[in-house]
């Protein structure tokens, strides 16, 4: 096939594409960057009105309580599968693999401390709660970090960085719009919250998970993979509880 006319075919393939890596020229093509805004929108609006229509208590279940959201956090995982069965560009560069970026492991233990070392800051400021909640600690110890990561940094940063002409799993250490864009959203989708119809915003809830997505992110896009970023997610999930805990 002559390049100019594989060039067409992969312009064509906004998220079907086969191709590893992102589109030379979807950053200049507007309706193939129209349309990865417009997948990435809709798809992030979708998985976070996913919890307040989704009810907390699975029947039968003795370990989801009222507490977490727990069938919230499923249903977010199925919603990506679905999205992952459709694109098989998405499989390759979404980051669910074992293999790490070369070299990138330094960085994203020394990323890994960190959060435990902000986490363990934060809880500074929550009070303790009455009792050792298990419920708790297994739900932080992995439904944010896999539904979350799996969205954010995955499926959202992965569209993001196509758009902006980017590879998703180059490993490449940086910090561009598409990482901006998704930690702005991570930090403003924690800090907002909605309560008997009317809309609250707390400030530290968005600060502090606004910092730990940035940290997510760049461990995301150096090392290429998501399994980091889930293990960051979950230790400073867990840093924060059990140094609220231990106070």
């Amino acid at each position: 096939m002559p390049p100019s006319m594989n060039a067409d075919r992969l312009e064509a393939s906004t998220v079907s594409g086969t191709e590893h890596g992102p589109l030379p020229s979807a950053g200049s093509n507007r309706n193939t960057s129209r349309r990865l805004v417009t997948i990435t929108a809709c798809y992030l609006l979708a998985d976070y009105l996913l919890g307040p229509l989704i009810p907390r208590r699975f029947h039968g279940l003795g370990i989801a309580g009222p507490e977490w959201n727990w069938a919230h956090k499923v249903a977010s995982i199925a919603l990506a599968g679905v999205l992952l069965s459709g694109s098989q560009w998405l499989r390759r560069n979404v980051g669910l693999r074992w293999h790490q970026a070369a070299g990138s492991w330094p960085f994203s233990l020394g990323c890994c401390a960190l959060c435990v070392a902000i986490g363990c800051c934060a809880a500074a400021l929550f009070d303790r709660p009455e009792r050792f909640d298990w419920n708790t600690l297994l739900f932080q110890a992995s439904m944010p970090s896999i539904a979350e990561e799996l969205a954010v940094r995955g499926i959202a940063l992965a569209l993001l960085e196509r758009r902006f002409g980017q590879d998703p799993i180059g490993g490449r250490l940086r910090f561009g719009w598409a990482a901006a864009i998704v930690t702005l959203l991570f930090g403003l989708a924690h800090g907002f919250t909605f309560n008997g119809g009317r809309v609250h915003f707390n400030i530290v809830s968005f600060i502090f998970p606004t910092i730990f997505g940035g940290i997510f992110a760049l461990v995301r896009i150096r090392s290429g993979s998501l399994v980091w970023p889930m293990l960051c997610h979950s230790a400073a999930n867990l840093s924060v509880y059990a140094a609220v805990w231990s106070h």
